[in-house]
């Protein structure tokens, strides 16, 4: 859920830009093409899990919540 015009471009293109998804691979992000994680995770000689279960996403007050605790503390 993007919360600017910048933050949904970033996302289109995470979603849609191969180059991008493989750098995304490369750093441990899973893209919708698995194949791509699993190639980068044997790249490094390391394996690729087995994705066994997505968690729901947290609401958006409890992310704005979490968000303003860790910028507080970074303060």
């Amino acid at each position: 859920m993007a919360r600017s015009a910048a933050g949904k471009r970033l996302g289109e293109q995470l979603s849609t830009n191969p180059v991008l998804q493989t750098i995304a691979a490369e750093y441990g992000f899973r893209s919708n093409d698995a194949k791509l994680f699993e190639q980068a995770m044997a790249q490094l000689k390391l394996p690729a899990p087995e994705l066994l279960e997505l968690g729901d996403i947290p609401a958006t007050h409890l992310l704005d919540a979490m968000q303003k605790t860790i910028t507080d503390q970074l303060q």
